[in-house]
């Protein structure tokens, strides 16, 4: 099997860990607000769940940052999808990799602030980040910073900023809301 093809199949693998650990942060986020959860990611002060899903950074807008991880995996995964049925549009995926390694980096300064890790986020950051690096490998060739503008990624960026827009707006709505 050659090295593009084990890319592609890593790829996958990270955005299926990631948008299923995704998910399962956001159960986990509603558990510790509601009280329900248990201490399944608690091994000491150091390694627990409920210090990082309670602190002010578990939020974004008040979307839980686990809604916008899974967000961000599955608009992932469609921008791969298009570069493999046209590999002349890399430019987003590119871009959107990059903006996942920002949030990141973000994320971490968090966990060092709260002194706190969360292994179910920690193991999310390794996937954007595995992401990250697999899209480099792959688009390394062939990336030009004007295709950022073309007409066709202009499209998907708007279609993830509304997407966003429509997360925010109904988590704004129903914030006292209990979902789980």
């Amino acid at each position: 099997m050659d090295k593009r093809k084990v890319g592609i199949i890593l790829f996958f693998l990270f955005i299926i860990i990631g948008f299923f650990t995704s998910l399962y942060l956001i159960k986990l986020h509603y558990d510790i607000i509601n009280n329900t959860g248990s201490d399944f990611c608690k091994f000491g002060s150091f390694f627990d769940c409920s210090i990082v899903g309670t602190s002010r950074f578990s939020e974004i807008f008040n979307i839980p940052v686990g809604y916008l991880g899974a967000l961000w995996f599955f608009i992932n995964l469609l921008l791969f999808y298009n570069h493999l049925k046209n590999e002349d549009d890399k430019s987003n995926l590119l871009v959107w990799n990059v903006l996942g390694l920002l949030f990141v980096i973000y994320f971490f300064y968090a966990e060092f602030i709260l002194k706190s890790i969360c292994i179910f986020c920690t193991l999310t950051h390794l996937m954007v980040i595995g992401s990250f690096l697999l899209v480099i490998f792959l688009l390394k060739p062939k990336f030009n910073i004007k295709d950022c503008f073309r007409y066709n990624s202009r499209n998907d960026m708007i279609l993830a900023l509304l997407l966003f827009i429509v997360h925010w707006v109904v988590f704004n709505m129903f914030s006292n809301v209990k979902i789980f």
